[in-house]
């Protein structure tokens, strides 16, 4: 799921099979039906773990650890229950 103010990555954002692609500003009400939507289609995944590469290999999370994924740049920071993991 993509929350962004740049309507012209949208196309991009489905490319990568995003749950969505929303706009800002942000209703509170929509929002939060679509993060409950896009929470119980990770809970139907057969393997809740996905797989990051970082320097030296790569980070397995189970995905009921991360707290919320966010991009800074060219920069995307999971935020997990046992700390910060960067991917540059």
């Amino acid at each position: 799921m993509f929350v962004t103010n740049m309507i012209n990555y949208a196309i991009r954002g489905y490319s990568v099979d995003a749950m969505d692609y929303i706009l800002k500003t942000i209703n509170y009400f929509s929002f939060s039906q679509k993060l409950d939507r896009a929470i119980e289609r990770i809970n139907r995944r057969k393997s809740p773990v996905i797989s990051i590469p970082v320097s030296g290999g790569m980070h397995k999370i189970d995905v009921s650890d991360i707290y919320y994924i966010e991009s800074q740049g060219h920069t995307l920071l999971f935020q997990t229950r046992k700390g910060e993991i960067f991917i540059v």
